[in-house]
């Protein structure tokens, strides 16, 4: 038995962490008591605490890598939880992420198209669907796959349109198109 210095409960050794350099091999504290008072020595040095944590995955990279690895393969439905819920905060990311994806695969995204404009361009969209409560897409005018013109994924190609005028054109229309 031992006496704990913060809560003063008289508790079994195995409570209390080792400590070669005490006369008993342990701890003054209990192991719930130095956890609280850890939690708040954080909560006051987060700076401290955040960089210190940041140097060492620097320095420790391949352990860093191996911890992710085991979390992640122990933890899939946090994992699940977390990607769901940075894809639901940042939509207009991941759809002009996926926009540019497939325009490379199709090569219509040339070097000197203005990646700023384009993300505009999908936040736009974003925002006028949260704030009209209709759906708006962003088209491309003349389409990036079509039987008779192929345009390019640039700023200068794009439209914000709500989705069923975009759906209902589909890869057929496009301005000054040939009859």
């Amino acid at each position: 038995m031992k006496i704990c210095s913060d809560c003063k409960r008289p508790l079994l050794l195995e409570m209390f962490s080792r400590n070669a350099q005490s006369r008993d091999g342990r701890k003054n504290q209990c192991r719930p008591c130095a956890k609280i008072a850890y939690q708040r020595w954080i909560a006051i040095n987060k700076e401290v605490r955040n960089e210190s944590a940041s140097k060492w995955r620097k320095a420790n990279s391949g352990k860093q890598r191996l911890y992710d690895k085991k979390w992640k393969a122990n933890n899939p439905d946090s994992l699940k939880k977390q990607r769901a819920k940075w894809q639901s905060e940042n939509k207009p990311h991941l759809a002009e992420r996926t926009a540019r994806y497939r325009a490379k695969v199709r090569n219509a995204s040339p070097a000197w198209s203005n990646i700023f404009f384009i993300k505009e361009a999908y936040s736009l969209a974003s925002i006028r669907s949260l704030a009209t409560g209709i759906e708006y897409e962003v088209d491309h005018i003349v389409p990036i796959v079509s039987g008779l013109v192929c345009g390019l994924h640039v700023e200068h190609n794009l439209r914000v349109i709500e989705s069923k005028i975009n759906q209902a054109k589909g890869n057929r229309h496009w301005p000054n198109m040939p009859r």
